[in-house]
């Protein structure tokens, strides 16, 4: 049998894959985790060696069904579809695909050393020779089911035994009963004469207890009766009073609680209402005179008003800084500059004539490139004085929308007026950074005159105080670029002596007379208007609580008035003019129900007394209690006495059985016990012999079909001799394991061999089996990843005993070496890849 293609829809790893295969060597390479070990699993679950936890193992990655197809050939061509439960086709039995032609490195080495017993039966009965070996092998397969049928033979003879022994001690039993069983009869019958009498009197007893309980029961009915009429009589007197019951009384207490509960409600109420009405009045004089205060104007407005104070103020105060800075920054030694500027100017223009014209370009240059930055932050700093100018309005926009329409407005003005803090820092950076390039180059202009005066008036430093030109140079520059800024902060100041006008202007009806006034004046003003905003807001919530109050006021009366109407109806339903009746009647209800009770006990007696139940009558009344009891106890002795008068008449009825039982053959049964017992003696020693047979039989057969073991041993050393010195020392078991003598001990192979020669072992052992058994179809032999513990030199042998085992049967290889290919000197028939 081969195997020709193989078709995997879905297993594993694979879909729709596709191999063909050739008879004799088929090598599949492919590294680490290409499918190799799939293809394997799916061959051998294809032949019926397919495990559940394998195939569950192996369910396809796309979550399919298992599906796929294999085709052999043996004569005829056969295909094999493998589902999720199983192969479609039986082909081979699981012992031969897995004992003779499958081989993998996942598997345990040692379990492959080992043949499976089905393996070794068809090795022993290949080797049967003669019809006779053929009848021994029959005998000994017949011999457990004679022992079998002895051993039963056996519990049979002693049951039978036993029971043979019960009978005769049991006609030993009955004929001494016998003798007992007449003594006892004649006591019996004097007992029960005895009884009878003893019965009669008693009877005599009960009737005339029976009599006095009647007369009671007649004196308890008129009793009973009396008590009725006078009850009747009483429920008819309270009946015609008003009458009310624990649940109405419950009721009606529970509407006259909730109207005390109401009426002390609104209580709270008026109370709760004035409190509140004289709160609102005095926040409305608080919201009043902090309104005096502000002058009447409109509180957003001022708001308003106030952020611009403060932003004019804050600017103001910072140029101030600036302007007293510069005042600062006048050095003494600058004062001959005020005096002999034109000197000191041509002095340095001509000590730096000879580079002058350098100097000069060099200037020009900075010039040119300061122009550059100056307009580039120019358009910058209006695009973002626009952008702060246009948050400011968004600001005071949203603020008013705030106080007129939703506080939504209101967060959203705080959030323009963060806008508008960073984008004026914003501006103010691109204002400051304009002016410094402006300073750059009104530095360099007085440079370059400088220069030119320099040249046309060449003089000593120490003329004009300093060491040397250098110190001049820095200083007349220092001393320049100051001057330029004293010009701007002069036009500066006269900006701040205006806006410092306008916010004192604005100011002095609060109490500011100076700048230095304006911080604590702006401080005090916002603080009113936090409390005057506070005041109002304050005003509005009391405005509102006090309408909420006044409403629920007024449907706590609705429902007062409600439940009053409801009560007073309710009492004049029941005959009441004041609560304080309700008591009165609800005792009267209390009294009917009681004695209606008395009255439903009295009538219960009466009906127990006409049906005649004593024993309920007797639990009520001691009198009556004394006769039942007494008449009960008689009556136990009667039935005591009936009881025992029955058992006697049982026990002489038992006698006059015991009497008439025949007793059983006595002979008869003793021959048959002596019988029995000599027959199990013969089973016991036929069944002693079978031991001594068996072995018999088997050395028999020994003779008669030669050991398959020592042909299996001869074929595996041959094989193994090529990989292994210890192949001479090796021995196989009659279940065909392996074993080594090694230091005059046999030892199992896992303590004697490498792992690389267990596998090697483990080749030979699986051929050797082929040859010995020679099976009738030729069985392929598939090698997963096998050889790759093989070292080069018994890799070289291994190939060599594959490629003359390829001649008799297919031999498929999957592998990850890529060296078996120029070593088999065959091309794979396929080239696996990581997927």
């Amino acid at each position: 049998m081969n195997v020709k293609s193989l078709h995997i829809k879905a297993f594993g790893k694979f879909k729709d894959f596709q191999l063909n295969l050739k008879d004799g060597l088929n090598l599949v390479v492919g590294p680490n985790e290409s499918g190799k070990t799939t293809i394997y699993h799916f061959i051998k679950a294809c032949l019926g060696a397919g495990k559940l936890n394998v195939l569950e193992r192996y369910k396809p990655w796309t979550g399919e069904e298992i599906d796929g197809t294999l085709v052999i050939t043996d004569g005829d061509t056969k295909s094999i579809r493998l589902t999720n439960n199983g192969p479609t086709v039986e082909v081979l039995e699981q012992d031969l695909v897995e004992g003779l032609m499958t081989l993998s490195d996942e598997e345990d080495v040692f379990d492959l050393t080992m043949a499976d017993q089905k393996i070794v039966a068809r090795m022993r009965n290949k080797m049967l020779k003669a019809e006779q070996a053929e009848k021994i092998l029959a005998w000994l397969e017949d011999l457990p089911k004679l022992e079998t049928c002895l051993v039963e033979k056996q519990k049979e003879l002693g049951q039978r035994i036993e029971d043979l022994k019960k009978e005769l001690n049991t006609f030993e039993k009955i004929r001494t009963q016998l003798f007992e069983q007449e003594s006892i009869k004649k006591q019996t019958k004097k007992r029960l004469e005895n009884l009878f009498g003893e019965k009669s009197k008693i009877a005599g007893k009960i009737s005339q207890l029976e009599k006095e309980i009647s007369d009671e029961i007649e004196k308890i009915k008129s009793q009973t009766l009396r008590e009725i009429s006078n009850l009747n009589l009483q429920l008819k007197q309270l009946s015609l009073l008003p009458v009310v019951s624990a649940e109405e009384f419950v009721r009606l207490n529970q509407i006259h609680q909730r109207i005390k509960a109401l009426e002390e409600r609104i209580k709270e109420l008026e109370e709760k209402i004035k409190a509140n009405e004289a709160k609102f009045e005095e926040l409305t004089r608080k919201v009043n005179e902090l309104r005096q205060i502000l002058k009447g104007e409109d509180l957003d407005k001022f708001k308003l008003k106030l952020k611009n104070l403060e932003l004019s103020y804050t600017l103001v105060e910072s140029k101030l800084d600036q302007i007293k800075s510069h005042q600062q920054a006048f050095q003494k030694s600058w004062r001959v500059f005020e005096r002999r500027d034109f000197d000191i100017n041509n002095f340095l223009k001509q000590n730096t004539v000879l580079s002058f014209e350098k100097l000069k370009a060099q200037i020009n240059d900075k010039m040119n490139e300061l122009e550059k930055e100056l307009s580039k932050y120019e358009k910058s700093r209006s695009k973002a004085l626009f952008l702060v100018l246009l948050s400011m309005v968004g600001t005071v926009i949203c603020a008013l929308l705030g106080f007129k329409i939703s506080s939504f407005w209101y967060y959203l003005s705080i959030v323009f007026g963060l806008i508008t803090g960073f984008l004026f820092v914003f501006y103010k950076k691109r204002e400051k950074r304009y002016d410094e390039i402006s300073d750059e180059k009104i530095k360099l202009q007085i440079e370059l005159r400088n220069l030119e005066r320099q040249v046309a008036q060449n003089k000593l430093p120490a003329d004009f105080g300093f060491s040397d030109l250098e110190d001049l140079r820095k200083a007349y520059e220092q001393y320049l670029e100051w001057l330029k800024q004293k010009e701007d902060l002069e036009r500066v100041k006269e900006q701040v002596e205006k806006q410092v006008k306008e916010i004192l202007s604005q100011l002095e009806d609060y109490g500011a007379k100076a700048l230095q006034d304006v911080p604590s004046v702006l401080m005090w003003l916002n603080q009113i208007v936090v409390d005057l905003e506070k005041a109002e807001y304050e005003r509005l919530l009391l405005e509102k609580i006090v309408q909420q109050d006044l409403k629920t006021k007024e449907q706590v009366e609705q429902e007062l008035a409600q439940l009053s109407k409801l009560f007073k109806s309710e009492l004049a339903n029941f005959g009441l003019n004041d609560p304080s009746q309700l008591s009165e009647a609800l005792n009267r209800g209390s009294m009917i129900l009681k004695i209606k009770e008395q009255i439903n006990y009295l009538e219960r007696i009466l009906d127990l007394c006409e049906n005649n139940k004593l024993e309920e009558l007797a639990k009520i009344y001691p009198n009556l209690t004394k006769l039942v009891q007494e008449k009960s106890k008689h009556q136990s002795a009667v039935e005591q006495i009936s009881k025992e008068v029955e058992q006697l008449s049982k026990q002489l009825e038992q006698q006059a059985k015991i009497e008439q039982v025949s007793l059983p053959n006595v002979e008869k049964v003793i021959f048959e016990l002596s019988f029995n017992d000599l027959l199990k003696k013969a089973y016991e020693a036929l069944e002693k012999s079978i031991p001594e047979l068996r072995s018999v039989l088997t050395k028999r057969l020994e003779q008669l079909t030669g050991s398959y073991v020592d042909k299996f041993q001869v074929v595996l050393k041959q094989l193994f001799k090529v990989f292994s010195e210890l192949a001479e020392d090796l021995t196989v078991d009659k279940d065909l394991s392996v074993k080594f003598f090694v230091a005059s001990k046999q030892r199992n192979l896992e303590l004697v061999l490498s792992k690389g020669t267990v596998d090697q072992l483990a080749l030979c052992y699986k051929m050797a089996l082929y040859e010995v058994l020679e099976p009738e179809e030729s069985l392929p032999l598939i090698l997963d990843n096998f050889l790759i513990r093989f070292d080069e030199e018994r890799l070289k042998e291994a190939v060599r005993l594959l490629k003359k085992a390829s001649e008799k049967r297919q031999v498929i290889i999957l592998t990850s070496d890529l060296r078996l290919a120029n070593m088999f000197e065959i091309e794979p028939v396929a080239i696996l890849k990581k997927p």
